[in-house]
């Protein structure tokens, strides 16, 4: 799906009529993690079929790619200081993806680097979201408080809730799970792994309850 729409990306990123205003380095920028993720999208693909390299490769490339982004975002010029301090929130989010994304590559059916970089990405759109409000002509808050220090802490704020209100899904989620799984025993095997109550089933189709089944035979 990523590749699909990837070309619909890098239009935007560099023909697009708000994109011509900024510098053509600028849009370079942007375009660049946007071709390295298309890279690692099609690793995915590649190595699913078993036509490219080893078992967690992808992973290792969304990891590098995640790396690179953070680099990037890191000194990427913001037009305001508000902005430029979303972007360093998000290099946060980034290497926090980058690194879930490596210990995936280890060991892919690990349940929690897997809650832990989905929780990342999450966050990098709450802030990715909350630059797009401080922007925009009507959800902005830029003329009703003029103070800069109080435009920080209602970035601050708006970023806070949102992690607030995702944390709530996830636990949530987590516990749906958990109520829905209560009777399975198998767990994750490996040094991850010090309790069950550290870790729930991973259930891919039926393949727990196969294998239960083929044990007990």
């Amino acid at each position: 799906a990523y590749l699909a729409v990837m070309p619909l990306i890098m239009w935007m990123i560099f023909f697009e009529k708000g994109a011509l205003r900024v510098s053509l380095m600028h849009r370079v920028q942007h375009a660049v993690p946007v071709m390295s993720a298309a890279v690692a999208s099609a690793s995915v693909f590649l190595e699913r079929h078993g036509i490219f390299c080893a078992t967690g490769t992808s992973m290792a490339l969304w990891s590098v790619t995640a790396f690179g982004a953070a680099f990037i975002l890191l000194n990427h010029p913001g037009r305001n200081p508000v902005e430029d301090y979303g972007h360093k929130l998000l290099v946060v989010c980034v290497l926090a993806a980058a690194v879930a994304f490596a210990r995936l590559s280890m060991k892919p059916l690990v349940t929690w680097p897997r809650i832990a970089l989905l929780f990342a990405l999450s966050m990098f759109g709450v802030v990715d979201l909350t630059i797009g409000a401080w922007q925009s002509k009507n959800l902005t808050w830029r003329k009703t408080v003029p103070d800069e220090h109080q435009q920080f802490m209602m970035f601050n704020t708006l970023v806070a809730v949102g992690c607030l209100l995702l944390t709530w899904a996830f636990a949530c989620r987590l516990s749906c799970h958990r109520r829905r799984h209560r009777g399975d025993q198998q767990r994750i095997a490996g040094p991850d792994v010090e309790d069950d109550s550290d870790e729930g089933p991973v259930i891919i189709g039926n393949s727990l309850r196969a294998q239960a089944g083929s044990s007990n035979a």
